[in-house]
């Protein structure tokens, strides 16, 4: 059987059946993530780009930490990526299956989840980019969001 052709707009899974990246959901993607077992949304987006489905705050938990996009020149901060951190924290205690998304799920949404394996699955840096890479080719966070990840673990450490 040949493999399938790869979707960039399905659901990347970064840990099977618990935490998944990817892009930002239309309408029609509501009804796939709710089959793929999501229980919970964290929206990367800031509210510029663009409007979430009305259905997406009903149908999960939600909620959204807006980090700037790194295609446009956007760093995020350390702040940010420990509010994630948080709330991601958080729906694992409450046994939420999670969708981590921004824009395209090539720069901000890897990175949160990169910062995720290392804090909570006690990966090294280069382990979570392996694994986000394997499980989202297209993944590719840039330089200036990974020295800002550095920055947010050294801080971790010095806690």
């Amino acid at each position: 059987m040949a493999d399938q052709p790869y979707n960039w707009r399905e659901p990347a899974w970064v840990i099977p059946n618990y935490l998944a990246l990817g892009p930002f959901p239309q309408a029609q993607d509501l009804e796939r993530l709710r089959v793929q077992g999501i229980t919970a949304v964290l929206t990367l987006n800031e509210i510029h780009e663009g409007s979430l489905p009305i259905r997406l705050k009903s149908q999960f938990t939600w909620t959204r930490v807006p980090i700037p996009d790194g295609l446009l020149g956007g760093v995020p901060k350390v702040t940010q990526l420990s509010q994630c951190m948080e709330v991601l924290g958080q729906w694992r205690t409450e046994g939420h299956h999670t969708y981590v998304h921004c824009m395209a799920g090539v720069g901000r949404s890897p990175l949160v989840c990169a910062a995720y394996l290392i804090v909570f699955e006690s990966y090294s840096l280069s382990e979570a980019m392996q694994q986000i890479q394997y499980a989202r080719p297209i993944a590719s966070p840039d330089a200036r969001q990974l020295m800002v990840l550095s920055q947010f673990l050294q801080t971790r450490l010095k806690s």
